[in-house]
């Protein structure tokens, strides 16, 4: 009996989103004297494969940029899907570096307001405003019942928990049932 070992993180294997996110963890911590604020950003702002960190000035950011590039180039990875509600610091990022813009909504005068996605969320970054949408959350023709509320709720996703305190109600509701 010969046994084998991989050598590298197997792609399409079923383990393989978690094993990725423990390594990128592991090296983080392993850099956090010389690399603070990457480490920083990587081990509590990452959900799966999205980081979304925030920091108070430009300078802050170009910095933690920085940091994360580097950071990411020591484990032979390269960063993309760059994105910031500020324009000195996306002078700083390549076009073919930054998240690419989608449509967020039309304004009641149908102009087109653009932004990115972060961890599946409508991100406007003109505005720096966080958007939810619902489909389908018009009144149903012959009003909500339990089953067209309950449906509507889990059709909103919300990874950061910032619309939680506005479906308390439904949830409660259901916990009569």
């Amino acid at each position: 009996i010969e046994d084998y070992r991989f050598t590298c993180l197997v792609f399409g294997d079923a383990g393989a989103p978690n094993n990725a996110c423990f390594s990128v963890k592991r090296v983080a911590e392993q850099y956090e004297a010389s690399l603070p604020k990457a480490a920083a950003a990587v081990l509590l702002n990452t959900i799966l494969d999205d980081m979304a960190p925030s920091v108070w000035t430009v300078q802050e950011a170009i910095e933690l940029k920085r940091q994360i590039v580097e950071l990411f180039e020591k484990m032979d990875m390269v960063t993309h899907k760059w994105a910031s509600s500020h324009e000195k610091v996306l002078q700083g990022i390549s076009k073919e570096e930054r998240a690419r813009n989608v449509t967020l909504r039309l304004t009641e005068d149908g102009i087109e307001i653009s932004g990115t996605q972060c961890l599946g969320v409508k991100w406007d970054t003109v505005q720096d405003q966080i958007m939810y949408s619902m489909e389908h959350a018009d009144t149903p023709r012959k009003g909500w019942t339990p089953r067209k509320v309950l449906g509507a709720y889990l059709k909103l996703y919300d990874p950061l928990g910032h619309v939680c305190p506005f479906v308390v109600k439904a949830r409660k509701m259901f916990q009569k049932f």
